[in-house]
């Protein structure tokens, strides 16, 4: 490409990719395990030919649990990405919708005015909703309450309750002791 010439069309456009390593391919390059979000698994070895002709960006890995929380109904992106990262699919019971252009909704109501309330907004206050779950959930039809680090319980309004986590949603264990 000479200066001044109009650069090449990019027909893959501007994207964030999230590419996961496996430890053994920090360790040999050439062997391992890389997971792409929102495509899956491919061999470290075929990553160089998956990205040729994108421009790259390197960031480091980052540790959800450091980012601190802020007093703002406004979410930092850092925050929303680390949200996204947890959740990368809609929190909702059995939902597959991408967390990517959903609403990040307080699982507990943000109280405005609050002074002495602080650090309402963080990457554990958090879960990715669509507009008519958010509004399901403020309006009290559903309820949702976090269940250790990585889960959400969800509550219907017939008292039937979900549980919501990195493996998918299932039903909780009272309810399926109901039915045996």
């Amino acid at each position: 490409m000479t200066p001044g010439s109009p650069r090449p069309w990019n027909p893959r456009g501007r994207t964030v990719v999230y590419v996961h390593l496996a430890e053994e391919t920090l360790v040999d390059p050439g062997s391992g395990v890389a997971r792409i979000e929102g495509f899956g698994p491919l061999t470290a070895a075929s990553l160089p030919e998956f990205l040729a002709g994108t421009r790259v960006t390197v960031r480091p890995v980052v540790d959800d649990s450091s980012i601190p929380a802020v007093d703002s109904y406004e979410i930092p992106e850092q925050v929303r990405d680390a949200v996204r990262r947890r959740f990368p699919c809609e929190a909702f019971p059995f939902s597959s919708s991408s967390s990517e252009h959903l609403d990040l909704d307080h699982l507990v109501a943000y109280r405005f005015g609050h002074l002495w309330k602080t650090g309402q907004t963080s990457v554990t206050g958090l879960a990715p909703c669509a507009r008519l779950v958010h509004r399901a959930k403020t309006l009290g039809a559903w309820k949702v309450r976090r269940r250790g680090l990585a889960e959400l319980c969800w509550t219907s309004p017939l008292g039937r309750t979900y549980i919501v986590g990195p493996r998918g949603s299932r039903p909780s264990a009272t309810m399926v002791r109901r039915r045996e």
